[in-house]
């Protein structure tokens, strides 16, 4: 994990701009259409995005929900059309479905669910085949924003416009900085950042799940669904425990939300406040701390990713990314206000990292250079 961002002479831990990020929320804009099949919402626009992941998030985990002039059940499918591509999203369970192309004229009645496995092993599996085996990180990058922004892959490419819903709705409408984060972990992607003194590179295998597993599931990809199964069980299981999420240090380049029960993770703020309501017969109970793995995570690629957009924008600062053992108070809830951060002298130099953290919420653009 890394702990600690240095700006000139200022020293900032991963606590203090963890919270800072939960504070840089786009604004949220209703999409055309109406979330229906018929009438599906079309994102282009991180606002669109985010608005889609707000309002599914308003409609989960619960029995009935009262809205006004209607009653919305748990059985709900939210439909939006992600670059041509029908996408809906079940309002009880977060999961998405690939419902195929919209066509000019809708048919009378709903397609049915596609056969698309979508675990982010599978997710990576997909987006590989549909490149003859034969990714380009960086141009698949391009085409990632380019969905964001409403424009087709083309009609034989799935695999980009699942992630897209997958990453940019239901993991945004478990833990709002997914957003975030998504979008440095896709900047760090399209440029293929390694880190110093080590092997490791951003690239979609790294980021999206443990190589390791990834490799394995894709030498057994010639396997039925069901001899694959314990492959997917075991990405699923990884991270768990009983506590809901194990306290370890985060990898370098993995997605925050990608391992199971993250949304355990996810559901507090730094300060411990947030509920989480697991689905029936999960294994979790309650978050050991408010830095979570998925905070961890986050974290990680926050400095990573700050370090460089702060060389594109202030090239003459010193910028220094910190790592290693830190004391975290993983027993009690971290208090943080607003005027911590506008009046403290000791954080002036947040003027470099503020503008940043709004500008990435607002742009599908990628912000830094390799």
């Amino acid at each position: 994990m890394l702990t600690q961002l240095s700006i000139g002479d200022q020293d900032f831990s991963a606590v203090h701009l963890l919270a800072l990020l939960q504070q840089a929320w786009p604004a949220r804009t209703k999409p055309a259409g109406e979330g229906t099949f018929k009438s599906p919402w079309v994102l282009r626009t991180p606002g669109e995005w985010f608005w889609g992941a707000k309002t599914v998030a308003m409609h989960t985990r619960v029995n009935k929900f009262e809205v006004p002039g209607q009653q919305v059940q748990p059985s709900t499918e939210y439909w939006f059309d992600v670059a041509g591509r029908y996408i809906s999203v079940a309002a009880a369970t977060l999961y998405a479905r690939d419902r195929g192309d919209v066509p000019p004229v809708p048919p009378r009645g709903a397609p049915g669910v596609q056969k698309l496995e979508i675990s982010y092993t599978g997710l990576y599996n997909k987006l590989l085949s549909e490149n003859g085996d034969q990714l380009n990180d960086k141009q698949a990058a391009v085409d990632f924003r380019a969905v964001l922004k409403g424009a087709s892959p083309g009609a034989d490419k799935v695999a980009l416009r699942m992630l897209a819903a997958v990453m940019f709705l239901c993991e945004v409408a478990r833990n709002t900085t997914a957003f975030h984060t998504g979008l440095m972990l896709l900047d760090l992607v399209e440029h293929g950042i390694r880190i110093d003194t080590t092997t490791f590179q951003y690239d979609f295998k790294s980021a999206l799940w443990s190589p390791g597993t990834i490799d394995t599931f894709l030498a057994n990809k010639t396997a039925t669904v069901k001899q694959r199964a314990p492959d997917v069980a075991s990405e699923r299981s990884t991270f768990a425990n009983t506590g809901g999420e194990r306290s370890l240090a985060a990898s370098m380049g993995m997605a925050p939300m990608s391992h199971e029960l993250s949304e355990s993770g996810g559901a507090f703020d730094l300060t411990g406040k947030g509920s989480f309501t697991p689905p029936k017969d999960a294994r979790v109970t309650q978050v050991p701390s408010p830095l979570t793995g998925v905070r961890r995570k986050e974290a990680t690629l926050l400095i990573r990713w700050l370090s460089f957009a702060l060389k594109k924008t202030n090239p003459d600062l010193r910028v220094v990314v910190g790592d290693g053992e830190r004391d975290f108070d993983f027993q009690n809830a971290y208090t943080f206000s607003d005027e911590h951060f506008a009046n403290s002298d000791a954080l002036a130099d947040m003027k470099y990292i503020a503008p940043l953290l709004n500008t990435r919420s607002d742009t599908f653009d990628c912000m830094i250079q390799g």
